[in-house]
């Protein structure tokens, strides 16, 4: 690992263990529920002077993409616009994100690369997968159980399975295991986040073999129905190939369902009665489409919305907050990147952020640093490796 990842020294080991314990002390990481951690304002101003002593210590000079950078400036302006419109101090707190995340990517890039970053991210991402496949049998077979339980950050009980976390335990030998992430949904989406950084940027197999078999312990729904448009989309040429397999994971998943009531509800039942109009996430969706539309273009404050009836996990989420122009800021990183794709040999990027968007449909964008730092390093690999001529780094 030290020549594939650290090739600079201790300085590129100092910059990751940064990094990701940012990543790992933030939600939707659930550490500091297992240990006590600082709060996250004091990790970012450690954060903060460390990383500025490497990036001024260190001789190699480097820049990010100008359509990057332009990015995270329009951002910056916007939220500060918001702050004032809504008198919310919220939107201060996304500038700072932004901040950080920008001085986490020039580091990653003064004594590593961004690829080195994603594909460390991937592997973190996938040993969580295929533990949480590996927990979800044994528990299955009564082997496993909780080895501690703790309050998760929405109040609901946290079980710790030494290998994996749940929210979702009943103790009669059933749990959607969710990695060290807050529930099995938020692993299911980062863990599609990894497959399709995976599948654009490295193309290692195994990667892909572990975080598609290992999601399964998820038993998400929004997990299988974009994992069967990324087969769709990126393997249509090889579908012959696939669809046995398909066949055989559905056999699968039907024999398991009809051995275990609970498997069949989150699976074979989830799927028959599936409807954007009748699922758990319908009632928030409708309170925050009500919201969306008293102020529809500048929403109605990120604050206002987070003291009211909950109205999170839907699509209208992001627009009830930040209205039309927020959510477009939001999704800016995305957005740019697609629209700045010309040819046809560039369409697996379409396909990706197509897949991704499926995602952000049912769990919308959460101010975290595991959200901005994946969106930024998503662009940045983008400008990199199918826009080069968008990607003016100097020398």
């Amino acid at each position: 690992m030290n020549q594939c990842f650290f090739k600079r020294g201790i300085p590129a080991i100092i910059v990751f263990v940064v990094i990701f314990y940012l990543l790992f002390s933030d939600y939707p990481y659930v550490f500091d529920r297992l240990v006590s951690l600082p709060s996250i304002f004091v990790n970012f101003i450690f954060a903060v002077i460390i990383l500025i002593i490497l990036i001024l210590g260190g001789k190699r000079k480097i820049r990010l993409p100008n359509l990057l950078i332009q990015c995270i400036v329009f951002q910056i302006i916007i939220w500060f616009f918001y702050a004032y419109f809504h008198s919310d101090t919220s939107y201060i707190v996304r500038i700072l994100f932004l901040f950080v995340v920008f001085l986490s990517m020039i580091a990653i890039k003064k004594y590593s690369t961004i690829k080195r970053f994603v594909k460390l991210n991937n592997l973190l991402i996938a040993f969580q997968a295929i533990f949480c496949f590996v927990a979800f049998t044994l528990i299955l077979s009564g082997i496993l159980h909780p080895l501690l339980e703790v309050t998760n950050v929405d109040n609901r009980k946290l079980y710790f399975f030494g290998i994996s976390c749940t929210n979702d335990f009943n103790e009669i030998n059933f749990a959607r295991l969710s990695g060290f992430f807050d529930e099995p949904g938020a692993l299911a989406f980062w863990g599609i986040y990894s497959l399709i950084f995976n599948k654009l940027f490295t193309n290692n197999k195994k990667i892909e073999l572990l975080l598609v078999v290992g999601l399964l312990g998820t038993l998400s729904l929004a997990y299988f129905v974009q994992l069967f448009v990324y087969f769709v989309l990126f393997y249509y040429d090889k579908l012959k190939v696939f669809i046995p397999i398909i066949l055989l994971l559905s056999i699968g998943i039907f024999i398991a369902a009809s051995n275990n009531d609970r498997i069949r509800e989150f699976t074979i039942e989830r799927i028959s009665n599936f409807s954007f109009s009748n699922n758990n996430r319908s009632k928030p969706s409708e309170i925050a489409k009500e919201y969306f539309k008293m102020h529809p273009i500048f929403g109605n404050g990120a604050k206002k919305i987070e003291k009211t009836k909950y109205m999170g996990d839907n699509p209208y989420e992001l627009l009830a907050k930040d209205g039309i122009l927020g959510m477009l800021i939001t999704y800016l990183p995305l957005l740019w990147c697609g629209l700045s794709l010309r040819t046809y040999r560039k369409r697996k990027v379409l396909f990706g952020i197509f897949i991704l968007m499926l995602g952000y449909m049912q769990r919308p964008f959460h101010v975290n640093m595991m959200h901005y730092m994946m969106l930024f390093s998503f662009m940045y690999m983008t400008l990199k490796y199918y826009n080069s001529r968008y990607y003016y780094v100097s020398k």
